[in-house]
C-alpha cells in the first residue's frame, strides 16, 4: 500500500505535475489524520467500555452487600416490632399510673434490649476510594446511593444514642433496686426472645410480683420505656431505599 502512494508521488514529480501532486499530499495527509482521529475513537470506545464494566463491577458489589443488610434488616425489624409494641403498652399504662395489669407491664422489660445494626460498606468504600464515584450516569442510582448510606450513618447515630441511654438506665437501676428478680425474669425459659410471654401457671411470678414491683415504678424503667416508645424506626425506610437500590443497579447494569 505504501509502495503504490510512494510510486504515484514519484509519478507526479518526474511529469512536473506540481498541481496534482499537491492534491494528492494533502488528500494523503487528510487520509493520515483520519485514520488517526478513527484509532483515537477506537481507542477512546475501548477506554469507556473498561471503564463502564469496571464502575459496573462496584455497582454489583454494592447491591450485594445491601442485600446482605437487607436480610439484617429484616431479622432485626421482628425483634424491633414486638419490643415497640411492648413499650407502647407499657407506656400507656405507665401514664395512667396502673400498675393492676402487671402481665403488661412487665412486657417493658423488653426495652433494655439493646440494636446494633452495622451495614457492610465494603463496595460503597471501594466505589469512594476509587475515580468513579462522581460518575455515575444514572441519575437515580447516585440518588438512591447517597440517600441509602445517608440513612445508614443516621440509624447507627441513633442507636448508639440509644444504645448509650438503655446503658445508662440499667446502671442507675443496679445502684437503687436488687436487679436479681428481674434478672432471674429476662433469664427464664418462659420468657423468649421472639415470642409473647406465656403468664399463665407462672406461680414464680406470682410469688416475685412484690419484688419486681419497685423495677416497674422505678423512674429508670419508666425512662427506657418512653425512650423505646417515641424511638424512631427507620428499618422500614431504609429497606425500601436499598431494595429500589438493587434493583435499579441490576436492571442498569451490562457487562459483557
Amino acid at each position: 500500500m505504501f509502495k503504490f502512494f510512494r510510486k504515484i508521488r514519484f509519478d507526479l514529480m518526474e511529469k512536473n505535475k506540481t498541481g496534482k501532486y499537491l492534491k494528492y499530499a494533502i488528500g494523503e495527509i487528510v487520509l493520515v489524520v483520519i485514520g488517526i482521529l478513527i484509532a483515537l475513537q477506537i481507542n477512546n470506545w475501548n477506554e469507556e467500555r473498561k471503564d463502564r464494566i469496571e464502575l459496573d463491577n462496584y455497582l454489583i458489589k454494592i447491591a450485594d452487600n445491601i442485600d446482605q443488610d437487607i436480610k439484617t434488616l429484616n431479622r432485626l425489624q421482628v425483634r424491633r416490632d414486638s419490643v415497640f409494641i411492648k413499650a407502647k403498652r407499657s407506656a400507656k399504662l405507665l401514664m395512667e399510673q396502673d400498675f393492676t395489669n402487671f402481665e403488661t407491664m412487665i412486657g417493658g422489660v423488653r426495652c433494655f434490649y439493646e440494636f446494633s445494626f452495622s451495614a457492610n460498606k465494603s463496595g460503597y468504600q471501594a466505589l469512594k476510594n476509587s475515580q468513579f464515584l462522581g460518575r455515575i450516569k444514572n441519575p437515580l442510582v447516585d440518588s438512591l446511593l447517597t440517600k441509602y448510606y445517608a440513612r445508614v450513618e443516621s440509624i447507627e447515630k441513633s442507636e448508639n444514642s440509644y444504645n448509650t441511654f438503655i446503658e445508662k438506665m440499667e446502671v442507675e437501676l443496679n445502684s437503687t433496686i436488687d436487679y436479681t428478680p428481674m434478672f432471674e425474669f429476662i433469664q427464664s425459659r418462659e420468657y423468649p426472645d421472639e415470642h409473647e410471654i406465656d403468664f399463665e401457671n407462672q406461680e414464680w411470678i406470682k410469688r416475685n410480683q412484690e419484688e419486681l414491683m419497685p423495677f416497674l415504678k422505678s423512674n429508670a424503667f419508666k425512662s427506657a420505656v418512653f425512650r423505646t416508645a417515641l424511638q424512631n424506626d427507620n428499618y422500614h425506610r431504609l429497606i425500601q431505599t436499598g431494595t429500589a437500590l438493587t434493583k435499579e443497579i441490576r436492571e442498569g447494569v451490562n457487562i459483557n
